[in-house]
């Protein structure tokens, strides 16, 4: 595994709890900053599986649609408080650059938020993992099943605050029309397809 791709995110990174030997994954774009606060709120101290002294009975992963995550992704890279790229106006640097749209189509995979979310997983039993799919009641259904408090905190979409994410959001989604632009995201996440139909959500 090439550590580097992750920028910032330490592999094996998350959320531990000593007393339910929980572990929760942290996996990009898939709630994270959302399930920061929550987890802190119940008793979870920053951690890695990685760590010796971490002896988690029970792992927990958010799991999102592949599709939507790297759009998602990729307008984090681009636009993002977090993202590698400062452009002074997005609509200008997009509109009729083919160019760009051929080196994203190329590369799909730009940093962690792009990665496949089985990367997150390397080296652990799928089977020792409680897969939860993401949408806007996924820390209810944690807090019920894990006997966590439940602090009524819904997920937080970032994008409806950025204009210029939600400019290259629809962007992507218009592109992803084109079936060719599709099968290479597809064919890209096949792994993370792969792993969906192999695992039952909580």
């Amino acid at each position: 595994m090439n550590q580097t791709i992750f920028l910032g995110h330490d592999f094996g990174q998350g959320w531990f709890c000593k007393n339910k030997k929980i572990f929760a994954i942290d996996i990009s774009k898939n709630a994270s900053s959302s399930g920061k606060q929550f987890f802190k709120n119940n008793n979870f101290a920053p951690s890695n599986f990685n760590d010796k002294n971490v002896n988690p009975e029970k792992f927990i992963a958010i799991l999102r649609d592949p599709i939507e995550r790297w759009i998602s992704g990729l307008a984090e890279y681009i636009a993002g408080d977090y993202g590698n790229l400062k452009f002074k106006n997005v609509s200008d640097c997009f509109f009729n650059n083919e160019l760009l749209e051929t080196l994203i189509f190329d590369q799909i995979v730009f940093d962690g938020h792009t990665l496949p979310q089985i990367a997150y997983l390397q080296g652990l039993d799928i089977r020792k993992i409680d897969f939860y799919y993401f949408d806007n009641d996924v820390f209810d259904k944690i807090s019920y099943y894990n006997q966590l408090d439940n602090i009524n905190l819904k997920y937080s979409n970032s994008k409806t605050k950025n204009e210029d994410k939600i400019y290259i959001h629809d962007y992507l989604a218009s592109q992803l029309k084109d079936s060719e632009k599709m099968k290479k995201i597809q064919r890209m996440y096949y792994c993370d397809y792969q792993l969906f139909d192999e695992i039952k959500f909580v």
